[in-house]
């Protein structure tokens, strides 16, 4: 897998090799359930036909792929789809909005929307325009457990300061509404107001659509996965393929800049599966936070799946964080669980009880198997 993406990254791999190590691949099966798992299934397969190694794969496996790739394509169509839409009635209705990875990205990376794997949609407004942009959602037929009462939320309550997205959803779309870039600020300083200033313009099929600046871009995409204790490789690989496409030279004023531990974490990763010379990466010392890391991304589970997964990306993150006071502030993120928050209208002066309502909620909706 690793090898595949190297070529998908403009990286020069002897054919040879990549056959010898699709040979010794033992259960075929196995290599595409880590694909599927890593969300990296599309780019390989164009690998796969464009190497010429195509033919190394029996007929059922052939079978098999090119369903998979096709039916993953037409969801993602299908999400380009929603996504023009929702682009054209907020532009309509004069709401500024940018969107955050997802087809955008995509087109960036690979001139192509649906190439790059995504499943929700992420779209950015400015906290201003946060109801209005929650009742176009609702008025276009999705549906939110969060958020319902989301204008009448005082705009100094110190909850919001632990929340970032709202959650939408029609039939198998999903989408999230964010009024902050994440809930772990402390990881990079900016202000949602700024990377508007910086966005960029990007054009599929005859429509305009806006994201992130190139720098911005590059940093959100490094505190995302970061975020996540890189839990899918599809993360690492993104920023190398956006570096090989559109380098970055850094002009970002001090005050909006990333947490330096972060970019040290991502180069690690990055030199550790990728070296600069096949087969080296085993004679590189892997710090104990990359260490988390790449367990996370050797687990078969996803991270809300599996608690020793949820505890490795909470130690990376406290790691991460640096402080006391920062530490603190992430540790209380963890007790505010969104729709605990949005379905109790509590008063102001009782909010503390929402700390000990979203553990036991969310336990709760465990035990229940939710």
């Amino acid at each position: 897998m690793l090898l595949c993406l190297r070529v998908d990254a403009g990286e020069f791999v002897e054919s040879e090799t990549l056959k010898q190590a699709l040979i010794k691949c033992g259960d075929f099966h196995d290599f595409v359930s880590l694909l599927v798992r890593h969300r990296v299934l599309v780019p390989v397969y164009y690998v796969l036909r464009e190497k010429i190694l195509w033919s190394l794969l029996s007929d059922h496996i052939r079978t098999d792929l090119v369903g998979r790739v096709r039916s993953l394509q037409l969801r993602q169509m299908k999400g380009f789809r929603a996504l023009i839409e929702i682009t054209q009635v907020f532009r309509s209705k004069g709401i500024e909005h940018l969107c955050l990875k997802g087809p955008v990205l995509s087109q960036l990376i690979y001139r192509d929307p649906i190439r790059r794997q995504f499943g929700d949609l992420d779209l950015l407004v400015e906290r201003g325009a946060l109801s209005k942009a929650y009742f176009v959602l609702l008025e276009l037929g999705y549906q939110s457990n969060d958020g319902g009462i989301v204008s009448q939320r005082e705009s100094d309550d110190p909850i919001w300061d632990s929340l970032y997205h709202i959650h939408f959803q029609k039939g198998e779309q999903q989408i999230e509404l964010h009024w902050r870039l994440s809930r772990n600020e402390t990881l990079w300083n900016v202000q949602a107001s700024r990377v508007f200033i910086g966005k960029q313009e990007v054009t599929i099929a005859g429509e305009t659509l806006y994201t992130l600046g190139r720098e911005h871009l590059q940093l959100y995409l490094t505190m995302h996965g970061s975020s996540h204790c890189w839990n899918r490789i599809k993360w690492l690989h993104d920023i190398r393929m956006i570096n090989s496409c559109h380098p970055v030279e850094h002009s970002l004023p001090r005050s909006e800049s990333q947490n330096s531990q972060l970019g040290e974490l991502r180069d690690e990763l990055i030199q550790r599966l990728w070296p600069v010379s096949l087969g080296t990466s085993k004679a590189r010392e892997v710090s104990f936070i990359g260490k988390l890391c790449l367990r996370q991304m050797t687990t078969g589970k996803e991270i809300s799946s599996d608690m020793g997964n949820m505890l490795r990306r909470s130690v990376a993150l406290l790691i991460l964080n640096k402080g006391l006071r920062n530490k603190l502030r992430y540790l209380s993120t963890l007790l505010i669980w969104p729709p605990v928050y949005f379905r109790f209208n509590l008063p102001r002066w009782a909010s503390f009880l929402y700390y000990f309502l979203g553990p036991l909620s969310w336990l709760t909706n465990k035990l229940r198997g939710n």
